[in-house]
């Protein structure tokens, strides 16, 4: 899969309230944006603090960490999206940019964000290894996306995307194949001279199961579109790893 052109051709999505795009912002934002603000609470972050988000986007992340008073920075591949970010962005720098080979000097961030992006790129040890090299020493590295296990397959690829009667999302968004192992991510932080300090679960509440479920039947009939059935969902962290996680590491 070409990933710059499938967001190209999509990037008009990143805003727009019935684009697919514009759901993954309403649906993990309400769980990535207070743990990354607590983490960074936890460290005394200063609020001038500089930040990357590599793998912006349209800055659904960037913008809305941006939002609580830090200096962000986002690059992505994609120029279309990059331009949507521009469209739409209030606080943030964007860039287009290789998230393998980042034009920034050695030592230059205090926090980077890759949240949801290394399956989506062809090498992610590259990636890491880049983000180590413009952190800080203490630096913080957030992750997130998807474990390769079979329940990640079977809930990210067959019920989401590939079996006609319970797909929402295109086809090609996933491979599988890309989905990193907690224990793989943390060999390629090593490498990178990152330490990771934790590990979290991804999935949705127990107890918003049904209305999970009615979101996906109303979208699935057009009755409402991404960006509300996202929030309609109800994600968490804390628990099982087995179809996603999220985290973050420090710089040594």
């Amino acid at each position: 899969m070409n990933d710059v052109a499938f967001y190209d051709q999509r990037a008009d999505g990143w805003w727009d309230p019935d684009g697919f795009l514009h759901g993954i912002g309403t649906l993990l934002n309400p769980v990535r944006l207070p743990y990354i603000e607590g983490v960074l609470a936890r460290h005394d972050t200063p609020a001038g603090a500089a930040v990357v988000d590599i793998g912006c986007g349209g800055g659904l992340l960037a913008e809305a960490i941006a939002d609580l008073g830090f200096p962000v920075t986002g690059i992505d591949r994609s120029p279309a999206s990059v331009a949507a970010g521009h469209d739409r962005g209030r606080n943030v720098r964007y860039l287009v940019g290789d998230a393998g080979r980042l034009p920034f000097a050695d030592d230059s961030f205090d926090v980077v964000t890759a949240m949801e992006v290394l399956e989506h790129v062809a090498d992610p040890a590259a990636v890491v290894v880049e983000a180590g090299r413009i952190l800080k020493p203490g630096g913080l590295f957030f992750f997130a996306g998807p474990n390769r296990t079979r329940l990640s397959r079977l809930m990210t690829i067959d019920l989401a995307q590939r079996w006609r009667w319970s797909a929402v999302l295109p086809e090609d968004l996933h491979e599988w194949h890309r989905f990193l192992t907690p224990a793989e991510l943390t060999t390629l932080a090593g490498a990178a001279d990152i330490s990771i300090d934790e590990f979290t679960g991804v999935g949705p509440r127990l107890s918003g199961l049904p209305a999970t479920a009615a979101a996906l039947w109303l979208l699935r009939r057009g009755r409402i579109g991404h960006a509300e059935a996202g929030r309609r969902i109800g994600l968490k962290h804390g628990g099982s790893r087995a179809v996603s996680y999220m985290g973050y590491g420090r710089r040594r």
